[in-house]
């Protein structure tokens, strides 16, 4: 057996792994993954989906596959979290307020991304809301 020159592919999702549906071959991937674990290798999706979008989306392969997802904020190995960073709530609070002082306009469509919810402001509007509903779906 041929020994790879690497210990871990890691890969994006969104424009790299998936097609423009949102949709990967499962099956050419079961076997790359195969083919991967064979020499030894770990597959890491590296995303600023959050971990539970990426769960749903690779479910079959969860205890195959490691994560780093939103944006790097929160690690996953063998289906578990391992490691999470996160803002203080007063941090982010004082960043909603700036982003309201400085740009009314945007400060609107603001979405606060946690480990198990996300969270949108009270005013922000249903379209926004309805539109990040597929990379959010625990959001409140």
């Amino acid at each position: 057996m041929t020994t790879l020159p690497f210990k871990a592919v890691a890969v994006d999702v969104d424009g790299t792994f998936v097609n423009d549906e949102k949709q990967y071959d499962h099956q050419m991937f079961s076997e790359i993954l195969t083919r991967l674990h064979q020499h030894g290798a770990h597959f890491i999706i590296a995303s600023g989906r959050p971990a539970g979008r990426l769960a749903d989306d690779f479910s079959e392969f969860i205890d195959s596959i490691d994560f780093v997802a939103d944006n790097g904020s929160v690690l996953v190995r063998d289906g578990k979290i391992i490691r999470t960073t996160s803002f203080s709530k007063k941090c982010i609070l004082n960043f909603i307020e700036y982003l309201h002082a400085r740009y009314p306009g945007a400060a609107q469509n603001i979405l606060i991304s946690g480990v198990k919810h996300s969270y949108f402001l009270k005013s922000t509007p249903p379209e926004y809301k309805r539109s990040h509903h597929y990379f959010y779906p625990n959001s409140i």
